[in-house]
């Protein structure tokens, strides 16, 4: 007999755990009864699921509370509706559980002109276990169409009505005449994806307007100090939250950002060696200084500011063999495709569409890369999509356990153009060969690094990195205040600020963390990674050593051990215990399959 009921789901309390969830340990089912007027039963039903979670060198546990009533006219029918509800829960609620405690996340990007922000995002919609999004802001040319487009991708990769991420507008990119590199000149950046997202799908929302508002009154209004900002462009909304909402920063305990280019002994861009400009921080380096400057000002006078990060383009690879087929699998609805992902799906159609229009225009900078980087067969370089995978490192725990982090104690700077004119009656302030506009500089002194300074020629022969060979040869000196300093009025300051240390990745730890990293990101991206149970596994012997585990799926998952064409092809230098092999014991955590079913036998005994 089919039994009718009215039910309602909805979250009653969640205590928060900012560690990431290793095991679901039990469901457990209270019954609670009451008569209504019509004398029919009227149940309220508490669903207790409780998980463990296990850091390194801590334990927390989060209780989340579901209620489900729902009124029956039969009684004994009742337990029948319980064990549906219950496969109902463990399917639809485990997920939302586990991305209730992860570090609120804002990606602030400069989406459409480039191709890997696309990626970025597509990376940061399927890994809601490890960041929880709460905003995408666009910085760039065209704000408005950069925030249409990602609303785009977000809508057509049908995640769930419950999935929804806000977009908001951000702040436009400077004049050109206050940006530096190729990002200086009119026209060449381009939006390569005018066509794409020129009729938005559906009732999909407009984005939010005055987008960096909307920031500090969500940041301002969170009882949550473990944020984490990832800014993948220009620095431009960012500069803007930090000078006109300063007390919104002490919500965020993270800044990742990518750019830079400190390292040399590598192409940072296909045939352009480095060291050289980064596009990123070309687009305004007066923002990125002004950071930077804040970041040190407020360290003086003892005020939080978030710990900064910097992704350099010393880390960037191209998706491809194994890997990159991970995701045009996923990608294909054909035959009934049991790996099918829509937002993989979504991806791959937009990186065609974005290839075809910058193939077909030769005045866009991004012409040379679409002609280069073939859709059917590899990415194009990800460097945006590797800020959002170091940030999800971050938020292990783990920053330096597979991109090599250097401390740069010192402080770094980056050269506008006015102190690229007036380089030369500066010479107090810039140490060693005169840098163009956009170029990284740092100290030329730094404990850490001064041992690895020379790459292979040096005294110990080993490099920073494999692929950071050595440093930049232009430095600056951070006792001098900087000539045309980014925070103050008058273009420069009498005295300077005490530097502040920043986080860099240069490089890989080694070609097994790197194999390890882009395997990772290529299984997100293409939806296999059960997002409740992912794992990231550590040699207890080697604590600096990690991988990435998922847990059992349907899909097929390659040893990321197989997978060579994620590795740079020199010869591993490096001999830190770090760099050791990879040998983990296989993961602990059950599979979402077993872990529904576990729930479900558990519930029926409770019934019982």
């Amino acid at each position: 007999m089919a039994v009718k009921a009215k039910y309602v789901i909805g979250r009653d309390e969640i205590s928060r755990s900012p560690s990431k969830f290793d095991s679901i340990r039990f469901l457990q089912l209270d019954r609670r009864e009451s008569e209504n007027k019509n004398n029919h039963k009227h149940y309220n039903y508490n669903y207790n699921v409780t998980t463990s979670t296990t850091a390194t060198t801590t334990t927390a546990t989060t209780t989340t509370t579901t209620k489900i009533g729902f009124a029956m006219r039969k009684r004994r029918q009742w337990w029948i509706i319980s064990i549906l509800l219950l496969l109902a829960a463990a399917t639809n609620l485990i997920p939302k559980v586990a991305a209730d405690n992860q570090p609120p996340t804002i990606l602030d990007t400069d989406y459409g002109s480039f191709i890997d922000d696309i990626f970025a995002v597509g990376l940061l919609l399927q890994s809601t276990d490890v960041l929880d999004p709460k905003l995408i802001l666009t910085t760039s040319e065209e704000p408005e169409w950069s925030a249409n487009c990602v609303s785009e991708q977000i809508s057509r990769s049908e995640l769930g009505f419950h999935f929804d991420i806000p977009v908001a507008i951000g702040e436009t990119l400077p004049p050109y005449s206050e940006r530096g590199t190729v990002c200086g000149i009119p026209g060449l950046i381009g939006f390569a994806l005018y066509d794409t997202c020129a009729e938005r799908s559906g009732d999909l929302p407009p984005p939010i307007p005055n987008g960096v508002e909307h920031v500090a009154k969500m940041l301002e209004e969170s009882d949550r100090t473990d944020w984490i900002y990832i800014a993948i462009g220009g620095q431009t909304s960012l500069q803007k939250l930090i000078r006109e909402y300063p007390e919104a920063l002490s919500k965020i305990q993270n800044l990742v950002v990518m750019g830079g280019n400190w390292c040399t002994g590598f192409e940072a861009y296909p045939d352009v060696p480095s060291p050289t400009a980064e596009t990123n921080i070309g687009c305004d380096m007066a923002a990125a200084n002004f950071v930077l400057e804040a970041a040190a000002e407020a360290i003086q006078h003892k005020i939080h500011f978030p710990t900064i990060y910097y992704v350099p383009i010393a880390t960037v690879n191209v998706l491809s063999g194994d890997d990159y087929s991970l995701i045009t699998d996923a990608a294909s609805p054909a035959n009934n495709n049991p790996h099918y992902s829509k937002a993989a799906n979504v991806t791959i159609d937009f990186y065609n569409a974005w290839s075809a229009a910058a193939r077909s225009n030769p005045g866009l900078l991004v012409h040379k890369e679409a002609t280069t980087f073939d859709p059917s067969s590899e990415s194009t370089p990800q460097f945006d999509a590797v800020a959002v995978l170091v940030a999800m490192d971050i938020a292990r725990g783990a920053s330096g356990a597979r991109v090599a982090q250097h401390e740069f104690a010192n402080g770094v700077h980056f050269v506008t153009n006015d102190e690229a004119a007036g380089a030369a009656e500066h010479r107090a302030f810039f140490r060693g060969e005169p840098a163009p506009a956009a170029y990284s500089l740092w100290s030329g002194d730094e404990a850490s690094l001064n041992g690895k300074v020379g790459g292979r020629n040096n005294h110990q022969g080993v490099p920073i990195s494999k692929r950071c060979q050595d440093l930049t040869p232009h430095h600056f000196d951070p006792s001098v205040a900087p000539p045309f300093s980014s925070s103050s009025e008058n273009g420069g300051r009498s005295s300077p600020t005490p530097p502040v240390g920043i986080q860099a990745a240069l490089g890989f730890v080694s070609d097994d963390t790197e194999k390890d990293f882009f395997h990772e990101m290529a299984l997100r991206i293409s939806g296999r990674v059960p997002h409740a149970l992912s794992q990231f596994a550590c040699d207890a012997a080697i604590p600096t050593t990690c991988a990435f585990v998922s847990a059992p799926a349907p899909a097929v998952e390659l040893d990321p051990t197989r997978i060579e064409q994620n590795s740079s092809t020199e010869e591993s230098s490096s001999t830190s215990p770090s760099s050791a092999s990879l040998s983990l014991p296989p993961p602990t955590t059950p599979s979402l399959e077993s872990c529904r079913l576990t729930m479900a036998t558990e519930a029926y005994s409770v019934l019982a």
